[in-house]
């Protein structure tokens, strides 16, 4: 019941766009309890059961017995998938899974827990800039002059870095000094 507890009080950071935190699964001791040496048989530190290799002590054994069954990366990704559908969006994370020649498993799925972070901290933007173009006018070419499609390629692709500097705009490639040369044509 005190566990069942502790997970309700942190299903803010279980649901957070952040990944503020390293764990899925939370728990809470009852060391607070009156007479809670009488619950609990306190064995020496380092004593552990044969089949299951966890201490049994009980402060110890139940950190342990938590993260054991903690696959943080799988359930933050279940947990993230969860929060794209709800906005009708989602990951497509099949192709890098039959890819992983390139990196181990828990890398993939790390990169995966960032990017579906990244993808619903930027949907308001997304939403907001859907129907938007570039504006070519424009003189900056920095992160203000993004369509919302634009912006959704480049958190799909790992590219959103807000502090990426982008190079200043050519003015020979202004569309209209373009036009204005084709358009009149030098007779000589």
């Amino acid at each position: 019941m005190a566990n069942y507890l502790a997970q309700l009080s942190h299903v803010k950071d279980l649901f957070a766009l952040q990944n503020l935190t390293r764990q899925t699964y939370f728990y809470q001791r009852l060391d607070h309890i009156p007479q809670f040496q009488g619950l609990f048989k306190m064995l020496p530190p380092g004593t552990t059961d044969e089949v299951t290799n966890l201490s049994l002590n009980y402060p110890q054994g139940l950190v342990r017995l938590t993260q054991t069954q903690d696959d943080f990366a799988d359930r933050r990704n279940r947990m993230l998938d969860f929060l794209l559908a709800i906005h009708g969006e989602n990951y497509l994370e099949y192709s890098l899974f039959h890819k992983d020649y390139l990196a181990d498993r828990a890398e993939i799925a790390h990169y995966m827990v960032q990017n579906k972070s990244a993808l619903l901290q930027y949907l308001p933007q997304i939403s907001q800039y859907r129907a938007r173009a570039f504006n070519y006018q424009e003189e900056s070419l920095g992160n203000s002059n993004m369509s919302g499609l634009e912006t959704k390629i480049r958190v799909l692709l790992g590219l959103y870095d807000d502090s990426s500097s982008q190079p200043e705009k050519n003015p020979s490639l202004m569309p209209l000094k373009i036009m204005a040369t084709t358009a009149s044509p030098n007779l000589n």
